[in-house]
């Protein structure tokens, strides 16, 4: 086994975030560790198998796979350093992992998942370094949680629901201002540099929420200056039993945009801006809770004739939740992508592809249950798009093994009528998964 950084993340960087982590637990922790307050340094994390068999062939993928395939994916171990002094707070969240998929060496990766300070006053708190910022209340769809790209690469997938979903995010280095007076809350994010969405360098595993394109090819970055900087910004009203926010955004798109390169005849990956304002909005009304979320989305092609640049577009999507006999959770949600400036696109559309639908809708649901004392919990979760006859199936069952340990088995079908376009892009990748993990 030898040791390596992820890709764009050189051996000085790796060691530099290392050191400054451990600088910043002395720092704050000043010999607090030896007073009367409690402990001050808290070490968490798990360790984690994946493994999963194909149950068909597979013609989606360059490398070919055959029924019966076994794959062990990886072996991950993560670690959680969190420090509290006073009004100061501080985070690192480090990744090891050694991944098996590779048939070379198979490389030890060190990756700082999230890095940063926390100051809190009466009513501001101040949070700088690299951080995960989950906005919005959907499970599984992107709407105005847009300052985290994610991390596609994960064949197996995890639990889709907003309180796990931050396995899929990547955090992003900047600075966050959260201002709080009684039920009104005004946050503002300043991100230094555009970081892109990760995706499977071969291809061969890429899971993409419905709501994204999933397609991320090797485009140039933005140079890391303040010109290209990403700013959002969110305020938030607190009822006792609904929560309101209006939500705004100027950065980058992750799903990358196409332009002809007139010197190599050929197309030109490349990143556009986009500007985002949505809102979301949450209610607990008879013993349900309701969700409704929504973003209109404009990126550089305002016209609409650029066949290369993703149209404007208004995102909507609907949602309800209701726990049945204390155990059962059901969650059905109804999401639509409405494409503007349709006929424009239409005109100018590449006629070696597929046009892309006026209106795509997606309907989705969710059960989970804790069952035998919350040893064993059940969970389903279904995706379907009928304009293109699109749909996905997860079924899972976890059990507690003992305290600090719980198995997953469970199963993923996919099922698609277009054979080079679709929200999953898997075809015949139906395969049953396994995985462990060990907390500590």
């Amino acid at each position: 086994m030898k040791w390596s950084s992820r890709p764009g993340h050189d051996q000085g960087a790796v060691f530099f975030v290392f050191l400054f982590t451990v600088f910043l637990i002395l720092c704050s922790t000043k010999g607090s560790c030896f007073s009367s307050s409690g402990e001050v340094l808290h070490l968490t994390g798990f360790l984690r198998t994946r493994s999963y068999q194909l149950f068909s062939s597979d013609q989606s993928t360059q490398q070919e796979k055959t029924s019966g395939d076994y794959f062990i994916l990886d072996l991950l171990s993560r670690f959680k350093l969190e420090t509290k002094h006073e009004s100061f707070r501080s985070l690192a969240v480090f990744d090891v992992e050694q991944d098996l998929r590779q048939q070379s060496d198979s490389d030890a990766n060190l990756n700082a998942c999230e890095f940063y300070g926390q100051w809190r006053g009466r009513h501001l708190e101040l949070t700088a370094g690299k951080q995960i910022i989950p906005w919005g209340v959907a499970d599984g769809f992107i709407l105005t949680d847009l300052i985290n790209p994610r991390d596609c690469r994960q064949f197996i997938i995890p639990r889709l629901d907003r309180k796990t979903s931050n396995d899929f995010l990547i955090g992003v280095p900047g600075c966050r201002l959260k201002f709080m007076s009684g039920p009104f809350l005004f946050e503002s994010v300043w991100i230094t540099r555009f970081v892109p969405g990760k995706y499977d360098e071969e291809g061969i595993w890429a899971f993409a929420p419905p709501s994204s394109g999933g397609e991320n090819p090797e485009a140039e970055t933005p140079e890391p200056n303040f010109g290209n900087s990403e700013a959002a910004a969110r305020l938030m009203v607190n009822g006792p039993r609904s929560q309101l926010a209006l939500c705004a955004f100027y950065g980058w798109d992750d799903d990358a945009s196409y332009r002809f390169d007139q010197k190599t005849m050929q197309l030109r990956p490349f990143y556009s801006r986009l500007r985002a304002f949505g809102m979301h909005f949450e209610a607990s009304v008879f013993s349900s809770i309701w969700r409704f979320e929504a973003v209109r989305r404009a990126g550089d092609d305002r016209n609409g004739d650029d066949p290369g640049i993703a149209n404007d577009s208004v995102r909507a999507l609907i949602g309800w939740e209701r726990t049945l006999w204390g155990t059962t959770t059901v969650t059905l949600q109804y999401y639509t992508d409405r494409m503007l400036k349709y006929e424009e696109y239409r005109k100018t559309a590449s006629r070696n592809r597929p046009l892309s639908e006026k209106v795509a809708t997606t309907y989705s649901l969710g059960i989970n249950s804790r069952l035998f004392h919350e040893y064993v919990q059940p969970q389903l979760i279904s995706y379907y798009n009928p304009q293109a006859r699109e749909i996905f199936v997860n079924g899972e069952i976890q059990y507690l093994l003992v305290d600090h340990a719980i198995v997953q088995a469970g199963v993923n079908l996919f099922d698609t009528r277009d054979q080079d376009e679709g929200l999953w892009k898997f075809r015949r990748n139906d395969h049953w998964y396994l995985n462990f993990y060990y907390f500590f």
